[in-house]
C-alpha cells in the first residue's frame, strides 16, 4: 500500500492562498499524481476534519474503492449555526465565502463510506458525523470512538480503530 499526503495550498510548505475551490484544485491534482504513479490500483481517499469535505468532494468526481471520512463537518453552514446561534436569523452566504458540503457530496455517492468520529470531539461536534451518515447513500458505515476527541482518534483505541479500517476496506475490496 501506498500513501500520499498533501498539503493545501497555504499550508505547510505550500504556496499560494487557501480557499475552498483552490483545495478541490488541490486533491484533483493529487489523485491525478497518484494515478500516474501507480495506474490501474485502487485508490482510497481519506480526509479528516475540513479534509474530509475536500475527500468527500473528489470522491464525488473520480470515484475512488472508497472513502474515509473521519472528524469530518458535514458543512460550514451548519458549523455557523451550531456556534453562533444568531447565524439562523441571516443568509449566510452573505457572510461566508466558503460551504464545504460534505453532506451534498456523499448524498448520492456508490462508493463505501466509513465515517469515523469521537464522541468527544469538542472542535467538530458529533452531530455532524450524524448528518454525513444520514446524508450518506450506501453502502456506508458509521464509526463512534468512545472518549475520542478531535485529533488523534488512532490513538484512543489503536487496535480498534486500526481493525475498523481493516475489516471496511476488505470487506469492500478495497485493498
Amino acid at each position: 500500500m501506498s500513501i500520499i499526503a498533501i498539503d493545501y495550498r497555504g499550508y505547510g510548505r505550500s504556496e499560494g492562498m487557501p480557499s475552498e475551490h483552490g483545495f478541490y484544485a488541490d486533491a484533483l491534482a493529487a489523485h491525478k499524481l497518484t494515478t500516474e504513479l501507480h495506474p490501474g490500483k485502487k485508490v482510497v481517499l481519506f480526509g479528516r476534519s475540513l479534509g474530509a469535505s475536500v475527500a468527500a468532494q473528489l470522491a464525488s468526481k473520480v470515484r475512488p474503492a472508497a472513502l474515509i471520512l473521519e472528524a469530518a463537518i458535514s458543512s460550514v453552514p451548519d458549523e455557523m449555526r451550531e456556534r453562533a446561534a444568531w447565524t439562523r436569523f441571516v443568509p449566510l452566504r452573505f457572510i461566508m465565502q466558503s460551504s464545504f458540503y460534505s453532506t451534498k457530496y456523499v448524498a448520492n455517492l456508490p462508493v463505501p463510506k466509513l465515517v469515523i468520529h469521537g464522541d468527544s470531539d469538542r472542535t467538530v461536534s458529533i452531530a455532524n458525523a450524524e448528518r454525513i451518515f444520514e446524508a450518506a447513500s450506501d453502502p456506508k458505515q458509521p464509526e463512534i470512538i468512545p472518549g475520542g476527541d478531535h485529533d488523534g482518534l488512532d490513538l484512543v483505541e489503536p487496535e480498534r480503530y486500526h481493525l475498523v479500517l481493516g475489516d471496511f476496506l476488505q470487506k469492500y475490496d478495497a485493498l
